[in-house]
């Protein structure tokens, strides 16, 4: 790495990456190019059986085995305990850097006055498949998608080192991380710094199966990023499910997707909402487990004196 130039922020670009053998290379060679001097790029590689170590090394891109908690939020962790950088951006082997992408970080992250968490839109690749069009119809990481939820993705997510590690990281969970962080940071003061401009693709999954399990995944990490809440939040989503679910099928009045496309945007929208109930009956049950368990609520005492 070479030396920075005086004063100005220098940025550690983090790829956590499990069997990425087939998205890597695009994601590593769109940001490559962008790199000044200062910066860096590490991927944490989570225990991956594909090639992604090859290809990582054929474009001469430092890699590190995971060898702190599992997990895309660990391998994040890992990454960011290695960095030396004045910041950090968390960067996803689906994402492709478009032109512009690290410098808006970058003038971001430069703000003094206040802590900063920055990020930029991102549109969905076009690909030809069913799943890609209904992604493109439910646009999840566009910059309007979170406008008013208090967080953004780790997909796509820039943060002062200092701040970063202040704020407790990132909680090494399955999915959700990088809502908590944003909540710590931003009660601690951060504020958020939003580029409007697209400065990022991302590739969807390949199948409409592989995309319903992502938003099954999303609705889990809603729940659990809400266990304050639980009854408030379950009533919400029995009452809102079927409304949700239409609104998604119908989209913005910008959207040209196909029938098809709209009809599975509807039903992945159902999977994230039932994800929560799901989540939210099984801690019931646990719960019920716990309070009684099986032996004792099942037992009967038979009499001393026998047959």
């Amino acid at each position: 790495m070479n030396a920075p130039v005086s004063g100005d922020v220098t940025l550690s670009v983090i790829v956590a990456a499990k069997d990425a053998e087939t998205l890597i290379e695009d994601c590593l060679t769109s940001v490559l190019p962008q790199l000044r001097p200062g910066d860096d790029i590490v991927v944490i590689d989570d225990r991956s059986c594909d090639a992604t170590a090859e290809i990582c090394a054929r474009l001469g891109v430092r890699l590190l085995l995971n060898s702190h908690a599992p997990g895309p939020y660990g391998a994040r962790n890992l990454g960011a305990a290695l960095a030396t950088t004045t910041a950090l951006v968390f960067f996803d082997t689906r994402c492709r850097a478009l032109d512009g992408w690290l410098e808006s970080h970058r003038d971001a992250l430069r703000d003094a006055d206040r802590p900063v968490i920055s990020y930029s839109d991102i549109e969905v690749e076009q690909t030809p498949d069913i799943a890609a069009a209904i992604a493109r119809h439910l646009n999840p990481f566009s910059v309007g998608t979170y406008a008013r939820v208090g967080f953004y993705p780790a997909c796509n997510l820039g943060v002062g080192r200092e701040l970063f590690w202040q704020a407790g990281g990132f909680e090494e969970i399955r999915g959700g991380a990088d809502a908590g962080l944003c909540f710590r940071a931003t009660a601690m003061g951060a504020h958020f710094v939003v580029d409007p401009q697209t400065r990022v693709r991302w590739r969807p999954r390949a199948t409409f199966r592989a995309l319903q399990g992502q938003y099954r995944r999303y609705g889990t990490s809603k729940y659990r990023l809400r266990t304050d809440r639980v009854p408030l939040l379950v009533l919400d989503t029995a009452v809102f499910l079927p409304l949700r679910a239409l609104g998604t099928f119908i989209g913005k009045p910008s959207s040209r997707a196909s029938l098809r496309a709209r009809i599975g945007a509807g039903i992945v929208q159902a999977n994230f909402e039932s994800a929560i109930l799901r989540a939210a009956l099984s801690d019931c049950a646990s719960a019920l487990r716990r309070r009684w368990p099986r032996d004792t609520r099942w037992s009967t005492h038979s009499g001393s004196g026998g047959i």
